[in-house]
């Protein structure tokens, strides 16, 4: 394996808050459309570019530094603007790179085909009732499946691949 993500979520007593983090590679990449290590990237890689001078193509725009998502042929760069916020339980494709506040019930995610390298941060912000994601492969399964998230635990992050929704560790 090339790169894997990592993630935690932390409390802070102190504040009463949490802070959810994640990381992703770090990489100088020269341009959209290099291929900087001698392996088969995996469509649906996301890193984070180091070179603040990365040059682009008209299909793959540079942005400089920040995230960009490996497509199978180049590198897509992620907009850099805050990530909205919501809480809405339905959403069409497009929206990504979301933080969703949600209360009890049910939540299926766009389609992962039509959602390549988003992600969402999803809260569950019900004093006592599960919040149940669709169509998300949890920790050690291979399928789809439900994603419970209890008031409790509070959040989740998953990450599309461009084939599945994939819960981030």
């Amino acid at each position: 394996m090339v790169c894997s993500f990592t993630g935690f979520a932390q409390t802070n007593q102190d504040a009463g808050n949490e802070t959810f983090l994640v990381s992703v590679p770090k990489i100088s990449l020269s341009s959209t459309t290099s291929r900087p290590l001698s392996v088969k990237l995996a469509k649906g890689l996301v890193v984070y570019n180091l070179y603040a001078k990365i040059s682009g193509s008209r299909q793959y725009p540079a942005q400089g530094e920040g995230l960009y998502t490996f497509d199978g042929q180049g590198w897509m760069a992620t907009p850099t603007e805050a990530l909205p916020f919501s809480n809405k339980k339905e959403l069409g494709p497009g929206l990504g790179n979301a933080v969703l506040f949600l209360d009890a019930g049910t939540f299926t995610p766009p389609s992962a085909e039509e959602s390549i390298g988003q992600f969402f941060l999803i809260r569950n912000t019900h004093a006592s009732s599960t919040l149940e994601v669709h169509q998300v492969v949890d920790f050690g399964k291979t399928e789809s499946g439900v994603l419970k998230i209890l008031p409790k635990e509070g959040g989740a992050m998953i990450y599309s691949d461009g084939k599945h929704w994939f819960r981030l560790h």
